[in-house]
């Protein structure tokens, strides 16, 4: 349930080198697919960086043979990366250099890009990956409170506190929040040119329960980032399950995560079993001291556009509770 987001933002780490980023296939003529079999894989990381930051890689291809390869088609999978090469065909026992550019506006957390590249002798995977920090983030990003009654470290009788983090900005603004909740800043504080901003909500009406987003917004220069606090207000006997939705990122082969029903008082409600709708959603799953861990793979048997797979934890008290699973796709 919880909702956060970026808008384009343009930020560069001293270490990385920033370019503008085209996303296009080459031009050039894709006479030379290979042979599929001869595929070479090569990684590079990147240091953890900001959200906005331009990194460049840098590719060596190795012609170890006595006759030149040629080049073919260069593709990415998705408009954030981009990849040109220096020559059209690598020597005989020579080497080429493909520059890989990877454009992390709007991207947060663990980052997996590939691009790929068609010679005649094969296929190349180039693939970098690093941790991308949000400008803006606030934590926690999901709160339950429950009316009148303490509720984990963070929320005391009907009250939650957020703290939101924002980087090389000109101050931290709530955009928009429900009637039924009362946003009021407690506190700030600047470290290292990042600002910290505490706020506390209050329900104001003891008789709601459901979910509520608070909107923060944060701008640095011309642009504007936002990111969502979520806060459920639940009766004392409520339960969730947590996290509320699986995401399983794009490029990602599977994702392990724990899911536990957590009660209003901050208990956890043993799981006691599970079932999912879509075959094939789950690889691998056990119940360990009443939680469930399991890896989720994309070899759900489900079409892009149509209901998402669902998850059902059912806990000791016998009742079912659902969890969607959200696959972002190359295509968004």
């Amino acid at each position: 349930m919880t909702a956060s987001h970026t808008v384009r933002l343009c930020i560069a780490a001293a270490v990385l080198t920033v370019l503008s980023v085209v996303y296009a296939t080459s031009s050039r003529p894709d006479t030379t697919e290979g042979p599929q079999s001869n595929v070479q894989r090569i990684e590079q990381e990147f240091e953890p960086c900001v959200s906005g930051t331009v990194v460049v890689h840098h590719f060596t291809l190795r012609n170890e043979s006595e006759q030149p390869v040629a080049i073919g088609r260069i593709s990415t999978a998705c408009a954030c990366i981009s990849a040109t090469c220096d020559l059209e065909a690598i020597p005989a026992n020579g080497t080429a250099t493909v520059v890989v550019s990877l454009d992390t506006s709007g991207l947060a957390g663990p980052q997996v890009r590939p691009a790929t590249v068609r010679s005649d002798d094969g296929r190349y995977e180039l693939v970098v990956r690093g941790l991308v920090a949000p400008r803006l983030r606030v934590e926690p990003a999901e709160q339950i409170v429950n009316v009148g009654t303490a509720v984990g470290s963070a929320v005391v009788g009907g009250v939650a506190r957020v703290r939101v983090t924002a980087l090389a900005s000109s101050g931290i603004n709530v955009i928009s929040a429900p009637d039924e909740l009362d946003v009021t800043s407690v506190g700030s504080t600047e470290e290292n040119g990042a600002r910290t901003e505490e706020f506390e909500v209050h329900v104001s009406k003891p008789e709601i329960s459901g979910a509520y987003a608070i909107v923060f917004g944060s701008k640095t220069g011309n642009d504007l980032e936002v990111a969502s606090a979520v806060i459920i207000v639940s009766p004392d006997r409520w339960v969730s399950a947590s996290p509320s939705v699986l995401i399983v990122p794009r490029d990602a082969e599977s994702v392990r995560s724990t899911l536990r029903l957590l009660r209003a008082d901050g208990s956890i409600l043993p799981v006691a079993s599970y079932t999912a709708d879509t075959p094939g959603l789950i690889d691998e799953s056990r119940i360990v001291s009443g939680a469930l861990e399991l890896t989720i793979g994309r070899r759900a048997e489900f079409s892009p556009g149509s209901h998402s797979p669902t998850l059902s934890l059912v806990g000791t008290n016998g009742e079912s509770y659902d969890v969607p699973v959200m696959y972002a796709h190359d295509d968004h």
